[in-house]
């Protein structure tokens, strides 16, 4: 199991690195924004990878109302963001995407108990 399951504690701990290195090179609104508009992302590659139903047309109009507020939120803040900020939410948005796609998976695919999933995530990146 521990084959097949180490990677989901690593693209935790990739997530949160990049997530720290947006907050060291821009603001905590920046991330929020970023942050709420990767439902729409997910819900599609959702349906492409895993064979997940898509969003009901209510749900995908409120998805787009996100992507919405986060382009004008992008607009608005345009002087304060740096070429530095951009890459570090594109790596964050990279591996997060990943990060939540393949929990799913291993999800689905390896058979754990509850307190197994949280044994593993846990304890592998104890381990040196």
């Amino acid at each position: 199991k521990v084959s097949r399951f180490w990677l989901v504690p690593v693209a935790f701990l990739m997530t949160v690195f990049a997530n720290i290195k947006i907050l060291q090179h821009s603001n905590v609104e920046t991330f929020i924004v970023f942050r709420a508009s990767t439902p729409l992302i997910l819900s599609v590659l959702d349906a492409m990878l895993l064979g997940r139903e898509l969003p009901s047309r209510k749900s995908w109009v409120c998805l787009f109302g996100l992507l919405a507020g986060a382009i004008s939120y992008m607009h608005f803040e345009r002087g304060t963001m740096t070429a530095t900020s951009y890459f570090w939410v594109v790596c964050w948005y990279i591996v997060f995407c990943f990060d939540q796609l393949f929990i799913k998976h291993v999800t689905d695919t390896v058979k754990m108990t509850t307190w197994g999933r949280v044994y593993y995530t846990n304890m592998i990146p104890v381990v040196p």
